[in-house]
């Protein structure tokens, strides 16, 4: 069976020890349009007293995951609220605890039984402003003993529609390299 190639970032399903994820979040300022499931650094301070965060690139250490933002109305004088996505300067929610675990897509098929356990990097990619989702997916070609990369790759998802064998293959992760985890750099 293929598996659908649809990139949406990570997405927070549990903790490292077994518990499940709850919503927890905290709240920052978007430093750039960020977008459901993009993994984000801490990049500053605003003059209202929370931490910016930006996009993250390849081989950065992580503040943690988007997981909503502040509605803002949509300015057309309609009481709708339409943002798909969090507009720059938002305040943006944060899954930012150092041992939650992630789903997220790997790029192709390199990541096979044999390489979880291992460390990977992230494949960073403009989100989507019609679906509002992130397009980060795990990059599969990364996978090694390295500890600097920025994903751990912990086990393939357990679901019928998950072919683990096929491109696109779903997998949870941890963040390796965290600015929330002990001994970790700030900004």
């Amino acid at each position: 069976m293929a598996n659908s190639d649809n990139p949406n970032g990570f997405r927070p399903v549990q903790y490292l020890s077994g518990a499940p994820y709850t919503g927890a979040h905290n709240k920052y300022k978007a430093g750039e349009n960020l977008f459901m499931g993009d993994l984000v650094e801490l990049t500053g301070a605003d003059g209202d007293g929370y931490a910016v965060v930006a996009r993250s690139e390849a081989g950065d250490v992580h503040a943690g995951v988007v997981v909503g933002w502040d509605a803002v109305p949509s300015g057309n004088g309609s009481a709708s609220l339409e943002n798909l996505y969090c507009a720059s300067g938002g305040v943006v929610y944060i899954a930012d605890q150092p041992d939650l675990l992630f789903e997220a897509q790997q790029d192709n098929t390199n990541i096979v039984d044999a390489t979880i356990g291992l460390n990977a990097e992230v494949v960073v990619a403009a989100g989507s402003t019609t679906t509002g989702k992130s397009n980060m997916e795990v990059d599969s070609d990364t996978a090694d003993t390295t500890n600097t990369l920025s994903l751990q790759l912990v086990r393939f998802v357990d679901r019928e529609d998950n072919d683990r064998t096929a491109a696109n293959s779903r997998l949870i992760v941890k963040i390796n390299l965290h600015q929330r985890a002990n001994g970790a750099t700030g900004i």
